[in-house]
């Protein structure tokens, strides 16, 4: 299983389990990759200080032997009171997905998952040294103190298996064609009719101005069909 380490002070690693053995499709939101993660507070400084992720960003690469390219971002992943980020979710389009079955080449899909991890550090305030730090904290009312934020990087491979590609995760965007670009057609304002019997009646009063005798009634007479669809 592919893990992420990263180390928000000196002798202190957070681990991250990329659990690339239960990637699935991101349905029902939107389509893409959803990898879940596994990993928890790290304690260090004795027992006092401990470290969470607090956002989590990724991106999902093609391998270095594969040329560099950028295959798609994940969604951004915060940390709330009652949840804490739990997988990388890729949306991606027909063309990022083209790219991927280029890449697998029949095969299973092997990515580069670059993970920039932002680190906040607790220590209860009991716990503080400082019996200045402790009494500002408890003016203030807060149990804790806070430090950070602290981020750090980390690539690792990961590979999804043929099987899971192919029967879970490619058929979200089964039928869905890329669409060639069109190029667009220029109306002049001037031709365009929000009310086509406005227009018309419009257009007879300009002709009788042309022509003051003129009857309206009569001219709209002479009004052929594809200038009344106008």
């Amino acid at each position: 299983m592919p893990i992420a380490r990263f180390h928000p002070q000196p002798g202190a690693e957070y681990r991250l389990d990329v659990r690339e053995d239960q990637a699935g499709a991101l349905l029902p939101h939107t389509s893409g990759i959803s990898i879940p993660l596994e990993g928890g507070p790290l304690t260090a400084g004795g027992g006092r200080l401990t470290w969470d992720i607090s956002y989590l960003y990724a991106e999902l690469w093609s391998l270095p032997k594969d040329g560099r390219q950028l295959i798609g971002v994940a969604l951004a992943e915060f940390t709330t009171d009652s949840q804490r980020p739990t997988a990388v979710r890729v949306p991606l389009t027909p063309n990022e997905v083209a790219m991927i079955e280029d890449l697998r080449r029949g095969g299973d899909v092997r990515l580069l998952l670059h993970l920039q991890a932002t680190f906040l550090g607790t220590v209860p305030r009991h716990a503080l040294p400082d019996p200045g730090r402790r009494q500002a904290l408890e003016t203030a009312g807060l149990e804790n103190d806070i430090f950070g934020p602290v981020r750090r990087n980390d690539d690792v491979p990961i590979r999804i298996d043929k099987w899971a590609w192919q029967e879970e995760i490619l058929p979200q965007w089964r039928g869905v064609e890329t669409l060639p670009a069109v190029e667009p057609v220029w109306i002049a304002t001037s031709t365009v009719a929000t009310n086509p019997a406005m227009d018309v009646q419009a257009l007879a009063r300009s002709l009788q101005g042309a022509s003051p005798d003129a009857n309206i009634s009569e001219i709209i007479s002479q009004c052929r069909a594809p200038i009344v669809g106008l």
